[in-house]
């Protein structure tokens, strides 16, 4: 029984912390959709390809002086 007890609570720490992480990704990373990485929220234009994450992104206050990241 404690065996039994043993794998449930791996089973629930790791799968809570799989379902974490991905919530974590969700809400703080945005996939290009020209190549397929990985970029922060705040970014606007992709780090691998340079092409333009969001339309909405350009204009809310941002300087464009900044550029691409």
């Amino acid at each position: 029984m404690e065996t039994v007890l043993n794998i449930l609570l791996a089973v629930l720490i790791l799968g809570g912390s799989a379902l974490l992480t991905q919530w974590f990704t969700h809400y703080m990373y945005i996939r290009c959709p020209t190549c397929g990485i990985l970029n922060a929220r705040r970014r606007t234009h992709c780090r691998g390809c340079s092409s333009l994450l969001r339309e909405e992104s350009r204009g809310r206050g941002r300087q464009e002086s900044q550029g691409p990241g």
